[in-house]
């Protein structure tokens, strides 16, 4: 895997955690390395939250990459997946609309200061160690929190 890739891998994958963490849906574990589909994986309950929590963690990746501004790949099984929990939610007519207005709230979360602080804290362990598990999660957090407090106003 090349440097850019695995700055993409973790910018989309740390997308799916902090979107997650904000609305209180459980992380297992966060890889960058390849599974079978050769893309990263976030392990999350798959049954928690509303669905619109659950589509907003899966659109949160191709967001994420969207706000860094880095080329948007490999995020087709995400976007398939949040629109057919917008099908559920609204009907096959009402999907596209709902889907849309779910971009803009996962952009919203994203581009919260705070937000945007932790996920370049979650894309940076991603960097250094490829996997973290969710135990690991809040102490990557908290150091963001931290640069938070330390930085000038």
């Amino acid at each position: 895997m090349t440097p850019q890739e695995r700055l993409e891998r973790a910018t989309h994958e740390a997308g799916h955690v902090v979107a997650a963490v904000a609305q209180g849906i459980p992380v297992g574990r966060v890889s960058i390395r390849g599974g079978r589909s050769n893309h990263g994986v976030v392990e999350i309950a798959d049954d928690e939250g509303s669905l619109e929590a659950r589509a907003i963690v899966r659109l949160a990746g191709r967001e994420a990459l969207l706000l860094a501004g880095l080329p948007v790949r490999g995020c087709g099984q995400d976007t398939r997946e949040a629109r057919a929990l917008a099908v559920e939610q609204a009907g096959e007519t009402n999907a596209d609309l709902v889907l849309a207005e779910w971009r803009a709230r996962t952009r919203v979360l994203l581009f919260d200061r705070d937000r945007w602080r932790e996920h370049g804290a979650v894309a940076l362990a991603l960097l250094e160690r490829e996997t973290v598990t969710g135990s690991e999660l809040p102490s990557i957090r908290w150091r963001a929190a931290q640069r938070r407090t330390a930085s000038p106003a």
